[in-house]
């Protein structure tokens, strides 16, 4: 059965009118490079830290990719355009770290060819675990039913990333922002016209003008604070074509409801 070990520290390709993230404050945030045919790595999506082992990201940012090779998760980065691994801050040495990618396991259900992207969401296995410390700490996932049962809707969350700014370039700085939720029948109305109608197992989360999440963070965490613990609430999956509009909410896939799969994949991976 999985459990949240090491998640519970109180904490004193999308961000929109984001605020530019402190050091160690959301060191779950995983950003996932790929070898897209460049001469370097370049980051695609978003994940989130669980384990020691295992990240949860989107699946569209691992299926129907034929010329994008998933290569490494990357903890702690500071500033995507810095060739440095390390930097000194107030003497203290902070560096980030790249994990290899070892397996990649989309949930079975997801059809990339719907315009729902029901049950986006795939579990990535590290080839060797993370090493804890003060800026790489996994975010816990909701199995206690009282953090299952709060409401969404008129309820903040947060998402964070490095992907797309309001300036239409993708940010070198970690940025996050926070987000309402809405009811689901709020997406359903305002993409009906692309014929999206969301299941509870999506949740329907900002549309305030000029915050939101963007491309480059597809895959990233949907977070949400109870009680000083953060807890992965929901993964991104798409949105409105131009970010930050107005009355468009980012759809999210709605973690609770993938537990029991969650649970099942990371037993087997590692116990058979």
């Amino acid at each position: 059965m999985f459990e949240n070990v090491h998640c519970k520290n109180e904490f004193s390709n999308r961000i929109y009118d984001g605020i530019t993230t402190q050091r160690g404050e959301f060191p779950w945030a995983a950003l996932l490079f790929y070898n897209v045919g460049m001469k370097r790595p370049v980051p695609k999506c978003g994940g989130s830290l669980i384990s020691e082992l295992y990240v949860i990201t989107a699946a569209h940012c691992t299926v129907g990719k034929p010329h994008w090779q998933l290569l490494f998760a990357r903890f702690n980065e500071f500033n995507t355009s810095s060739k440095e691994d390390c930097t000194y801050i107030d003497e203290e040495e902070i560096c980030r770290y790249d994990y290899a990618i070892e397996s990649v396991i989309p949930h079975p259900d997801y059809g990339m060819s719907r315009n729902s992207h029901a049950n986006d969401i795939c579990i990535l296995r590290l080839a060797t675990a993370v090493t804890f410390n003060f800026f790489v700490k996994p975010i816990c996932l909701p199995l206690e039913k009282d953090v299952q049962g709060l409401p969404v809707a008129k309820h903040n969350f947060t998402v964070t990333g490095w992907g797309e700014t309001e300036h239409a370039t993708r940010s070198e700085l970690q940025l996050h922002v926070v987000i309402p939720g809405l009811d689901n029948t709020v997406c359903n109305s305002v993409y009906k016209v692309a014929n999206v109608t969301l299941s509870d197992k999506q949740l329907c989360v900002g549309g305030l003008n000029g915050t939101d999440s963007c491309r480059g963070d597809s895959g990233g965490p949907l977070m949400r604070n109870v009680s000083n613990i953060w807890y992965l609430a929901g993964v991104v999956s798409f949105g409105a074509k131009v970010c930050g509009t107005k009355g468009l909410p980012g759809v999210y896939t709605n973690v609770e409801k993938y537990l029991s799969w969650i649970e099942d994949v990371t037993f087997v991976d590692q116990y058979w």
